[in-house]
């Protein structure tokens, strides 16, 4: 099991962490809820994903792990089919930041008020912080990741209140900036690099709309230029 494991995955059980229920939205394979139940971190795991084919095949990698007794799989839509209170960690990665915001959206009666969230949205990652901070949560840890050429901005978050994120912390994640993270430095500065050409080449192009684009390239620029300046300690 641990040769199919990503470098990702592996984090996102870290971050896991230990506790009594952990419901696995969008489990896919559900090697993440196998590997958490033998190591017993958590007692009983829910695999749960909106499509019959990946459910099947988690069920078959589940049944072949011998773990059908504390592992249970459910065809839900996002946190449907979860009884109120019943997992006391979520985790919700490998999808786009957007679903993961309605996901919560309409499952937020579901959850108990020591939930532990668990999220790695592949898009809209400082719409997703926002959302958090707007409804009662408080990120407690963010890490930022290279796996197989693509970067990955993993969270953690419980509800409670936090104190206001700075606009470039709601774009690039306070935890990575503050604790001078490598790889989010090395993903700023080609950022500003890539988006120093686009805007290199959109000058020659004389309409409203190249305009429009240099100004919003710009801004992210300069959001980018910040955070790697705080990074930096400069």
């Amino acid at each position: 099991m641990s040769s199919r494991l990503s470098p990702r995955l592996t984090e996102i059980i870290r971050l896991c962490g230990k506790g009594r229920v952990i419901a696995d939205i969008g489990c896919d394979h559900a090697f993440v809820c196998i590997r958490l139940i033998e190591g017993n971190a958590y007692g009983k795991a829910l695999a749960m994903d909106v499509r019959s084919g990946p459910l099947a095949a988690a069920s078959a990698n589940i049944r072949d792990a011998g773990l059908s007794g504390r592992i249970e799989t459910r065809l839900s839509d996002g946190l449907e089919k979860l009884r109120p209170g019943e997992a006391d960690t979520v985790l919700i990665a490998g999808m786009g930041g957007d679903l993961i915001m309605r996901i919560l959206e309409a499952g937020m009666d579901r959850l108990p008020p020591d939930v532990r969230l668990v999220l790695g949205p592949q898009s809209h990652v400082p719409e997703v912080r926002a959302y958090l901070l707007q409804n009662g949560f408080r990120i407690t840890e963010e890490v930022f990741l290279k796996d197989d050429g693509k970067y990955y901005a993993l969270m953690i978050a419980g509800r409670g209140e936090d104190t206001p994120y700075s606009e470039v912390e709601l774009a690039f994640g306070r935890f990575p900036i503050r604790l001078q993270d490598p790889v989010l430095d090395t993903w700023l500065s080609d950022r500003c690099g890539k988006l120093t050409a686009i805007i290199d080449s959109l000058k020659n192009v004389s309409t409203q709309q190249s305009a429009e684009r240099i100004h919003a390239l710009t801004s992210e620029k300069t959001l980018a230029e910040a955070a790697l300046r705080q990074i930096r300690r400069e």
